[in-house]
């Protein structure tokens, strides 16, 4: 198992290749996410564990840089990952919330990008 400064350490590589802040790049984690379980190339439960990792990495910047570093698509997709975790396996969880909320983030974003 990867310590926490090791992960801390791949997250600012992260950033320097995407080229931007660390709610940039918590942001496009979030896209690549969003994008891949829409189109089926990533599980709900690895799509769920990764965002659960990547939220204590964006508490904690909120809490040492204030509200400007909140990454509101990251918020996004994780409360629909999130929202698969709800109620039993007969509810079917990620049919009822997680798939819907995900297409219309990807929706919404295909619509902005043009």
């Amino acid at each position: 198992m990867r310590s926490a400064t090791a992960v801390t350490i791949e997250i600012e590589r992260w950033t320097e290749v995407v080229g931007t802040t660390r709610r940039g790049a918590y942001n496009v984690m979030a896209l690549h996410l969003a994008v891949g379980f829409r189109e089926g190339r990533l599980a709900f439960w690895f799509c769920d564990a990764v965002s659960n990792a990547i939220l204590g990495f964006v508490h904690e910047d909120f809490i040492a840089l204030g509200e400007d570093s909140w990454p509101e698509l990251f918020n996004e997709v994780y409360l629909a990952f999130d929202s698969g975790e709800i109620g039993t396996p007969e509810v079917g969880s990620v049919a009822v919330h997680t798939r819907p909320a995900i297409a219309e983030i990807v929706e919404r974003l295909r619509d902005t990008a043009g």
